[in-house]
């Protein structure tokens, strides 16, 4: 892929589903490209019903440029109603394909392209560092304790 290519070069051709068992599914978003970027769209025991729930999103994608802040806010917007876990979760799984999608067109890892987005060399904090030590309340005393008695 060059790199004068855009993401709005990229369309989206086809979301497909593969149900592994019923409690895991992947998701694959093909691009115009020749791009694919896969994902997990997945909420226990109910991979039926997700699958069904990413059926109807597709509708939404396909012919579409990768834009993923704007087809995020189409797929959780779309509707009626908004929100619940089986939502959530196909809208998770194909984020995580548009992701890849973006990733490999870009070629570096989805953290690279979030950064750059948010302009931070990564778009996660990292941990705060805990100290080793243990507070003064459970920390062992230096003496043994005191007969009672």
């Amino acid at each position: 892929m060059s790199t004068n290519t855009t993401t709005e070069d990229l369309r989206i051709t086809a979301v497909e589903t593969f149900r592994v068992s019923d409690r895991f599914l992947l998701v694959k978003v093909s691009t115009d490209a020749g791009i694919a970027g896969w994902g997990e769209p997945i909420l226990e025991s109910r991979a039926e019903t997700v699958e069904a729930a990413v059926r109807e999103l597709a509708d939404l994608l396909i012919g579409e440029p990768v834009q993923i802040g704007r087809l995020w806010q189409r797929m959780h917007k779309s509707g009626f109603y908004r929100g619940g876990p089986i939502l959530g979760s196909a809208v998770a799984g194909l984020d995580q394909a548009l992701w890849d999608v973006l990733g490999t067109a870009l070629g570096c890892r989805c953290t690279c392209c979030s950064a750059a987005r948010y302009g931070t060399s990564s778009p996660y904090t990292p941990p705060r560092t805990v100290p080793m030590t243990p507070p003064w309340w459970i920390a062992p005393t230096s003496s043994p304790r005191p007969a009672t008695g």
